[in-house]
């Protein structure tokens, strides 16, 4: 394993889901910002309507993460 380590070639699992951890927080973060950039670009939208978005925002980050993607075809969890 040392060996391989040390080529390079040995994955740490740990250093993964880490990566995976920070990765999937900063796209929940950038998506959930979503609502207010949209109000920013069409001013007209009302306060209504941004909160319409972030909870469909919300709701579809929730599917996901529970892993109940209703869209998905394949039936991957």
């Amino acid at each position: 394993l040392r060996a391989i380590e040390s080529r390079g070639q040995l994955v740490i699992a740990v250093a993964i889901q880490a990566f995976n951890v920070a990765l999937m927080a900063a796209l929940r973060n950038r998506i959930m910002g979503v609502p207010s950039e949209a109000k920013g670009q069409i001013p007209h939208l009302s306060i209504d309507e941004i909160e319409i978005l972030e909870g469909l925002i919300a709701a579809a980050l929730e599917e996901v993460a529970d892993g109940h993607d209703d869209d998905d075809a394949e039936g991957y969890p």
